[in-house]
């Protein structure tokens, strides 16, 4: 069946003001949230584009975690 689910895209870039493609920072935040049981894709034309795919089995619990994880990493990644 398609058309059934979710799907979440964050373009990552570098300045807001000239929206350059992080694809860098993209792979190191799919990487570190692999690293968390997070999967996560990077993907698009110029790799920057994380996508978030979660299984139709997901909760509200398993929603939050993955906002809370992602905020820790993506703090993370902009402290260096």
């Amino acid at each position: 069946m398609h058309g059934v689910g979710l799907l979440i895209g964050v373009e990552s870039v570098r300045d807001r003001e000239t929206p350059k493609p992080a694809a860098v920072n993209a792979a190191e935040l799919t990487e570190r949230m692999k690293d968390r049981g997070i999967l996560l894709s990077a993907d698009g034309l110029l790799h920057n584009a994380i996508k978030m795919k979660p299984p139709m089995v997901l909760t509200e619990d398993d929603v939050d975690m993955t906002a809370r994880v992602f905020d820790d990493e993506l703090s993370a990644l902009e402290r260096g």
